[in-house]
């Protein structure tokens, strides 16, 4: 019996000395966010209250207590290095909260309207609308303008986006 009583204190010995908070944010990007102009950064909590810090090229970029944050107005095919710290806290290893990324070629914008889709409420654009679609280039975005544009089913590929700007109705 002693010995189990042993080997159970030693377990919560364990537990607790895991539980110490660390410095290492597992900072990544969210999968399939990094853009020609924007990517989203995630990682891990490091504390209750903590205010983390985002930096681009050394220069502080914002502050945030979530555990994410979309960097924006970057430049296409630029290499930028992001470093993430808790306001008012040197991390002695910043290899761990630090990531280097390039953002990607601008892509290629497919006006609905140069595929022959019409804002008139009545045509049916289906037609028009799939082939700027298929037209699309991985990294390009498919524009739906300000409008209303009636619509069958459309096939979307991957690698693109399909933009509908303010006003515009699919």
């Amino acid at each position: 019996m002693k010995s189990v009583a042993f080997h159970f204190v030693f377990i919560m010995g364990s537990i607790t000395v895991s539980a110490a908070p660390s410095s290492k944010f597992n900072l990544i990007i969210a999968p399939g966010s990094i853009t020609e102009n924007s990517v989203t950064l995630l990682w891990d909590k490091q504390s209750k209250n903590a205010v983390y810090e985002i930096h681009l090229d050394g220069k502080l970029l914002g502050a945030t207590t979530k555990t994410n944050y979309t960097v924006s107005n970057l430049s296409s095919r630029t290499t930028y290095r992001v470093q993430l710290r808790i306001q008012k806290q040197k991390i002695k290893n910043s290899k761990e909260n630090s990531l280097q990324l390039t953002t990607t070629a601008k892509g290629k914008i497919y006006n609905i309207l140069d595929y022959g889709a019409k804002d008139d409420s009545v045509t049916i654009n289906t037609k028009a609308i799939q082939s700027a679609i298929d037209a699309c280039t991985t990294g390009g975005t498919v524009y739906i303008p300000a409008g209303t544009f009636i619509s069958g089913a459309l096939y979307l590929k991957s690698n693109m986006t399909l933009y509908i700007e303010k006003d515009g109705v699919l």
